[in-house]
């Protein structure tokens, strides 16, 4: 569980995912992120590219807006 404000922070979210990976020896991985789970995906693939073999967004107005005025989910 976090225990610090600034581990609900996006930096926070980050380094949770990478030491999760870390614990289980997990390294290379193909990330799929969800709504504003796809800025943490994105954070570990550009931080890390060495250890994503892909990364996915999926439904994401956070990283990849849809730009047609109209509401992003239903």
């Amino acid at each position: 569980l976090p225990r610090h404000r600034d581990d609900y922070s996006y930096a926070g979210m980050v380094a949770h995912v990478r030491g999760f990976l870390n614990a289980l020896g997990v390294r290379r991985v193909h990330l799929v992120g969800h709504d504003q789970g796809a800025t943490v995906a994105l954070h570990i693939a550009l931080d890390a590219p060495e250890c994503v073999a892909s990364c996915t967004v999926v439904d994401s107005p956070t990283v990849a807006p849809s730009g047609d005025g109209l509401p992003n989910s239903t």
